[in-house]
């Protein structure tokens, strides 16, 4: 408030000019550490020797993990504590602030530009960037943005930002030019003007309108080293845990020049190890430092190089030969799908793979046997099993003895596979199977167990659209070489199939091997490009959600939002009682009806079996949905949703990588669209 008293012709008048500015009168500081569901970074910023002054200075941009981001990102609470303990706090803290004014609009205006942080310690700096216009910071999305504080804003965002606070990063750099857009806050300002030998009060108020102003500057980009990369990737934080616990000549390693990383995404990792083996990984300094060997090769492979590589091994730092395929033009290094790549660090590449790598060797010594496995049962219910490998010719891939054949012609030369290779024959999958090279392994299924298994609705839409036909045929195919006497040391163990389904193997009496509760009857019927296994019944499958969730533009959105979604995956019979096949044609042409069917079958929130169970067995609740509706799920000895019972439940990961649990029935809409919850919808 400013007060000036002028004098004219004996007259004093004085004239009051107050700035009145509307704000939250908290900091940053004491936002963050009184919201309640930030608790977990608040820890962090206890345990820090960040000082309060670097909170409350002005203007301030924090960008700060909820809990249920931070648990969801890192498996467990007791996860993120562990990963405190093993980085600069200081430097974790700080790299989450920026001394800016720096709105939700203000990072859609920021797009392909870096952002410097607090953390002057390591030059920590956020990557911006846009999905379907929505901004994104080091790839991790804002859940709650622009919550206004005393000096400045607060965003919450869906995880903690890696940055390069491993090290001082590398002197590679590119130049980008980067807008930064600032905007003013609106003021009113009010005039009271007061004459002194009269009665007269006048009052002014004038309001000032925010001012939006830019200015351009131009930015070196610096690339990291390997190891500052992998740490700044949000989508590979457990992997960065993992070796930020390596031995020294294993960091070694990763820091010489021309190697190239295979990082498996969180998502895989978690679908392969519980959250207590995650977190007891690095106390086996052996086993740790052997993974970290699995998943580095001393050689400079682009994913192109990889591509032309197919049919071939390529050995890794830890001396096993990996077999690389190609199918469909994606590049696998056994079981593992490279999801991404070729991203540049200052000695080297990597790529994001789907899942970790399997080093199983089992390779061309054991291509030529085949294996014949029959099963008698008694009176009694004893079951005996005579199971023999040979290197028989009768059944190779030749169909009726002679040099082996690709699969597809193998299964068209036995004659009683005919639907399966007419299904085949309409994915996207045909020519990899009738190719003469490949390294991969084909469960297979005659017309008869088909016929059994599936309506011939479900076989004309699988002959007749190519989405169904190639994820039908995905669910039969792993990316990899597995032999019958490999299958016998993979007991409760799961495998990957290409449509990212999980096959678990099971195996009775040390001989027989059932792969997803089917047996297997046939095995080591070698071809030219992999193996064949015959199994006795069908697979259990999902084709047609996985087809409607590509045809409603949804995969990619769930495959990068597995950490706090919940799927429901009705299989392809569920599916086929609930529409039919003539509505079902339709659903797969129509990309909004397609999404809304697929979203209805997402929560928007990351619910374990225990914790469906536990928020319902008081009375039924309502949980958001993907698309907007509502859904209303019930305990009464089986969780039910709609009132329809839908699934056992089983804490499984699927195929987008998300929490999974497996349906025997569709969702259906009985609660329309929610008018009271805030839901995330597919772009």
């Amino acid at each position: 408030t400013t007060t000036t008293t002028t004098t004219t012709e004996g007259v004093d008048t004085t004239t009051t000019t107050t700035q009145v500015v509307t704000i939250d009168t908290s900091t940053v500081y004491s936002a963050i550490t009184t919201a309640e569901d930030c608790s977990l970074f608040a820890s962090a910023v206890a345990q820090s020797a960040v000082p309060e002054t670097d909170f409350v200075q002005s203007p301030l941009t924090a960008l700060i993990p909820t809990n249920a981001a931070l648990i969801s990102q890192f498996g467990s609470e007791a996860n993120f504590q562990a990963f405190l303990a093993s980085v600069d706090v200081n430097a974790f803290v700080l790299s989450h602030l920026v001394a800016d004014y720096i709105s939700f609009n203000n990072f859609v205006a920021l797009d392909g530009s870096l952002v410097s942080t607090l953390d002057l310690q390591f030059n920590s700096q956020i990557s911006v960037g846009l999905d379907g216009g929505f901004p994104l910071v080091n790839g991790v999305e804002f859940l709650l943005p622009n919550q206004a504080v005393g000096n400045g804003l607060l965003h919450k965002i869906n995880g903690a930002l890696f940055t390069s606070f491993g090290g001082e990063p590398t002197t590679t750099t590119t130049t980008t030019t980067t807008t930064t857009t600032t905007t003013t806050t609106p003021t009113t300002t009010t005039t009271t003007t007061t004459t002194q030998l009269g009665s007269t009060t006048t009052t002014t108020t004038t309001t000032t309108s925010a001012v939006v102003g830019s200015s351009t500057t131009t930015t070196e980009v610096q690339v990291g080293s390997l190891i500052e990369e992998i740490s700044a990737s949000s989508e590979h934080s457990i992997f960065a845990t993992w070796l930020s616990f390596a031995s020294s000549s294993i960091l070694s390693i990763y820091s010489s020049s021309g190697v190239t990383a295979a990082v498996p995404v969180d998502s895989g990792i978690m679908a392969q190890y519980t959250s207590q083996q995650i977190l007891d990984f690095p106390n086996d300094q052996a086993a740790l430092d052997e993974f970290l060997l699995i998943h580095i090769f001393p050689e400079r492979y682009t994913i192109s190089d990889l591509i032309a590589l197919a049919g071939s091994l390529i050995e890794n730092s830890n001396g096993d030969f990996i077999p690389v395929n190609n199918l469909a033009g994606t590049p696998f290094l056994r079981t593992s799908r490279v999801n991404d790549g070729n991203f540049a660090a200052s000695n080297g590449l990597w790529h994001a793979l789907a899942f970790p790598v399997d080093t199983t060797n089992d390779l061309a010594t054991e291509t030529t046997t085949s294996t014949s496995t029959s099963t008698t049962t008694s009176t009694s219910t004893s079951t005996s099993t005579s199971t023999s490998e040979t290197t028989s010719t009768s059944n190779n891939g030749g169909g009726n003895g002679g040099d082996p054949l690709s699969a597809l012609a193998t299964l068209d030369a036995w004659g009683n596979f005919d639907i399966l290779v007419s299904i085949i024959s309409a994915s996207r999958y045909a020519t990899d199977l009738d190719s003469t090279n490949g390294i991969f392994t084909l469960f297979a299924v005659n017309d008869t167990v088909l016929q059994s298994s599936f309506d011939a609705d479900f076989l004309s839409l699988a002959l007749s659209n190519a989405d169904v036909a190639t994820t039908f045929v995905g669910q039969y195919v792993v990316g990899f070489q597995v032999s019958y006497a490999t299958l016998l040391t993979l007991d409760e163990v799961s495998i990957s199939t290409l449509s990212d389904t999980f096959l678990e193997v099971s195996v009775f009496n040390d001989a027989e091997v059932f792969v997803a509760n089917s047996l297997v009857v046939e095995a080591n019927v070698a071809t030219t490009n992999g193996l064949i296994h015959v199994l006795d019944s069908a697979l259990p499958t999902f084709s047609i959600f996985l087809s409607l969730a590509s045809a409603g533009d949804v995969s990619d959105y769930l495959a990068s939002n597995n950490n706090s979604i919940t799927v429901f995956l009705p299989n392809d019979g569920a599916f086929m009682a609930h529409f039919g096949l003539t509505q079902l044609d339709a659903l797969l042409g129509d990309v909004n009806e397609a999404s809304r069917v697929v979203s209805r079958h997402v929560f928007t929130s990351v619910q374990s079996a225990s914790s469906l169970v536990s928020a319902t067995i008081t009375g039924p609740q309502r949980f958001a949905t993907l698309g907007g509706e509502e859904v209303e799920v019930s305990f009464n000895g089986n969780v039910a949703v709609n009132g329809v019972i839908l699934f056992s439940l089983d804490d499984l990961y699927g195929p987008f990588g998300a929490l999974t649990h497996y349906a025997n029935s569709v969702v259906p809409n009985l609660f329309g669209t929610s008018t009271t919850t805030t839901t995330t919808t597919a772009p």
